[in-house]
């Protein structure tokens, strides 16, 4: 069976992506385009999420890192449908990952983080969505517009929640920064080491969507963030949809972005239900409570010449609200 013409996405590097792994419908006698791509991305949300450790394994003994049991179990279990042509699937999955993260990470690393929807371009497309379901991903023009219309006060929170820690635990050292003007501040990151004498009062930003999908509205959220606030987790990204499949696609895009990818939850929004997630498991992960969210206020602005009280901000108890995403 071929692949229909109109099933291969638009996007160049979508399509590069679709054609690598349409190799892999034809292993075995013949598999699905939906079940390839969720192979496909099972294992790429796992392989992701044990770079790190396989990267320091192989710094410090020269060798990779030996999985844990149930993590191996699941790449056993994908692999296991392709019978004698495992190996050739785990190349082409292999290969595809690989293509994935040089598309996504083309920039230089000290330029601002950049949304992708490659993958839910590859998904709309070729992964062949729940039509029936009414699954169809918010273009990415569309999320930046979201974000940028509900995110004018992202940055000033995350300065104030900072201030506030720093006042809260009377650390020292944070002079020079606090004498910074909001835009100097903005510019000037802060070391994970300093970030760490303020934790005990530090609340993150947190930033919701409730059907998260591939996660593009999340990225683009990001975009209106400076990356070091994303990458020291200042600023949390949370998310939940019912499709476990999405849930996987929107974890590796916050992984290929450096952000942390665990706060994005299978479960139903609506009835604030979450689903065993045999990833989470096999990573050791606890699977996170949902609890219906408080009701939008208006945010108060925030005076800089106001002197920073030690007690929370009237700012860190506010959410605001636009469309499905939600700042608190």
């Amino acid at each position: 069976m071929t692949v229909k013409r109109r099933d291969y996405p638009a996007q160049p590097a979508a399509l590069a992506l679709a054609r690598s792994l349409e190799r892999a419908c034809h292993l075995n006698g013949y598999r699905n385009q939906d079940d390839v791509f969720d192979d496909w991305i099972t294992l790429s949300e796992l392989a992701l999420a044990r770079l790190n450790d396989h990267l320091a394994a192989t710094v410090r003994t020269g060798q990779l890192a030996v999985d844990p049991p149930p993590v191996r179990a699941i790449f056993e279990r994908v692999l296991d449908h392709y019978k004698a042509d495992r190996d050739r699937a785990y190349t082409i999955f292999a290969e595809a990952l690989a293509d994935l993260v040089l598309a996504t990470s083309e920039d230089a690393p000290d330029a601002p983080l950049k949304a992708s929807d490659l993958l839910g371009d590859l998904y709309m497309a070729w992964g062949r969505p729940n039509a029936a379901a009414g699954q169809f991903f918010s273009p990415l023009d569309l999320c930046r517009v979201m974000a940028i219309a509900s995110g004018d006060d992202l940055v000033p929170l995350v300065l104030t929640r900072i201030q506030t820690a720093i006042e809260a635990t009377r650390t020292r050292g944070f002079e020079d920064w606090l004498a910074l003007s909001p835009d100097e501040q903005t510019r000037t990151p802060l070391s994970r080491f300093a970030l760490r004498s303020l934790a005990s009062a530090l609340e993150p930003v947190r930033i919701s969507d409730l059907c998260v999908g591939a996660g593009t509205l999340l990225l683009s959220a990001a975009e209106q963030t400076p990356a070091w606030m994303s990458w020291q987790g200042l600023v949390e990204y949370h998310g939940v949809d019912i499709d476990p499949v999405c849930v996987r696609m929107c974890r590796v895009n916050l992984m290929l972005h450096g952000i942390h990818p665990w706060h994005i939850v299978w479960g139903d929004s609506l009835a604030l239900r979450t689903y065993a997630d045999p990833t989470r498991a096999a990573l050791g992960l606890p699977t996170p409570r949902l609890a219906p969210p408080r009701p939008p206020q208006p945010l108060e602005p925030v005076v800089e010449s106001e002197p920073v009280s030690a007690a929370p901000h009237p700012a860190s108890e506010t959410v605001t609200l636009f469309g499905q995403l939600q700042l608190f």
